[in-house]
């Protein structure tokens, strides 16, 4: 299948959208309630990233996005997207 995208159809990446929220430990008071700081971005990032052209873009974007996930103290859910997808 030479045209597969490496990551989960928009569907299945929706359906994980729970599990990494639970996973983000970041959190900040907005209008009266506890957001989580980093969710919006991290799926942004993965919905966009899930469109690369082709496996090395993928690849070197996903290597960076789990790099900032490290660094911003998001471990946990780098280790489950690493489990996920690698």
């Amino acid at each position: 299948m030479p045209h597969a995208r490496p990551c989960d159809g928009y569907f299945h990446l929706r359906q994980k959208q729970s599990g990494i929220s639970t996973r983000c430990k970041a959190v900040k008071l907005q209008n009266g309630h506890m957001v989580k700081t980093d969710h919006a971005w991290i799926m942004a990032v993965l919905d966009s990233v899930r469109q690369a052209p082709s496996l090395d873009i993928f690849s070197a974007v996903w290597s960076g996005f789990l790099g900032k996930l490290s660094s911003l103290g998001e471990s946990v859910v780098a280790a489950y997207l690493s489990a996920t997808y690698l």
